[in-house]
């Protein structure tokens, strides 16, 4: 049975579920990353950086106890009470098409709307074809960049009022 649960950034299940999202994008994404010089390498893996304490809520979906997705979000830096900046969105391989994500940003919606949040923003790779399908079907429209991002070509970046 599939549930999604509240938890902690820091969570064993999640902290797994980054590293399979980390692999994945690293391999995705290496011909990008080795044209970088070493300077903006650095920026750009410093700006994907997550203090646990700045998290303002991270889900998990699980299938029985099996997790399968996960999402999050964080106060954003130019707004941090009024906007939250959406985090490692990631659903494993054998359960993407099922609509986890898009149930993952529903729920992040919701509850930043319950907290007084007015506005998700999120970056996303060029790469992802799924994801900007996602974002755009769910009403999320193309952005300039914002602080920390802007370090890796192609990056995207899209915001939704709530």
């Amino acid at each position: 049975m599939i549930r999604t649960e509240r938890v902690a950034w820091t969570d064993p299940r999640v902290v797994a579920l980054h590293e399979a999202l980390f692999a994945e994008m690293g391999a995705l994404y290496q011909e990008w990353l080795d044209a970088l010089e070493p300077d903006a390498l650095a920026a750009a893996r410093g700006s994907l950086a997550v203090d646990p304490g700045e998290i303002a809520i991270t889900l998990l979906v699980l299938d029985d106890d099996l997790p399968v997705a996960t999402g999050a979000a964080r106060p954003s830096i130019d707004h941090s009470a009024t906007e939250w900046d959406v985090k490692r969105v990631y659903v494993v391989d054998a359960y993407r098409g099922q609509g986890l994500s898009k149930a993952l940003m529903l729920d992040l919606e919701a509850r930043a709307s319950a907290a007084g949040i007015g506005r998700l923003v999120l970056e996303t790779g060029g790469l992802q074809d799924a994801a900007h399908g996602l974002y755009e079907s769910l009403g999320y429209q193309r952005i300039d960049a914002y602080p920390p991002y802007g370090f890796f070509p192609g990056e995207r970046y899209y915001g939704k009022t709530l």
